[in-house]
């Protein structure tokens, strides 16, 4: 749980960085604004970097907390579809900006950020294997590999929306290219695909 603190800092920094871009706003801007000195900002955070790299771990969580809280449904492909869209919309809040700065973060040196945590993965894979026995899902891979598959896609995309500067429509790109990976059940299915010269100009 986060202290009140941490929660200031947080969420200014992040107007901050809407705002202004992550590249021009200082730490001492963060500081100024949250009206706290350097030492107090070190105490909560290592570093301007870490708070884009905290970010990430807030969304999987509350994931986890939504995900109990709707475990009684039977649609398994929604659930599966369900994680995805919900790192989808937490890159989409930071917007492509702030998102191509965790990728240089992450070249740079391997933070971890784009591996999808143990808990994440078991909850995808245990939807992902529910979805398969319903028929929902009609591949039938090990569901370890389709979540290894789909997760590698949906990071790919989402390099190609930082790319793009946001002008990608990524959340019918991910879920029609999810589909294809799983091969759902074709009632599952958005109607309407988007062809691919949208994308790479082919």
């Amino acid at each position: 749980m986060l202290t009140p603190t941490k929660e200031l800092i947080l969420r200014t920094s992040f107007r901050l960085f809407r705002d202004k871009g992550y590249n021009s706003v200082t730490l001492n801007d963060i500081c100024k604004e949250c009206q706290l000195t350097k030492s107090a900002f070190y105490y909560h955070f290592e570093s301007k970097e870490n708070l884009l790299l905290h970010y990430y771990d807030q969304a999987i969580a509350k994931l986890q907390m939504n995900q109990l809280e709707n475990t009684k449904t039977e649609n398994y492909w929604e659930q599966v579809w369900t994680c995805f869209v919900t790192l989808l919309n937490a890159s989409l809040e930071l917007g492509p900006d702030l998102t191509g700065q965790l990728f240089i973060s992450n070249i740079l040196r391997e933070k971890g950020t784009f591996s999808f945590n143990h808990s994440f993965a078991q909850l995808c894979i245990s939807f992902i294997e529910k979805a398969q026995k319903s028929g929902q899902i009609q591949n039938q891979k090990p569901a370890a590999e389709l979540f290894q598959a789909a997760s590698f896609m949906f990071t790919g995309y989402e390099v190609m929306w930082c790319i793009k500067r946001g002008d990608l429509d990524r959340e019918t790109i991910v879920r029609q290219s999810l589909e294809v990976i799983f091969a759902v059940q074709k009632n599952y299915c958005l109607t309407e695909r988007i062809h691919p010269d949208i994308i790479f100009d082919i």
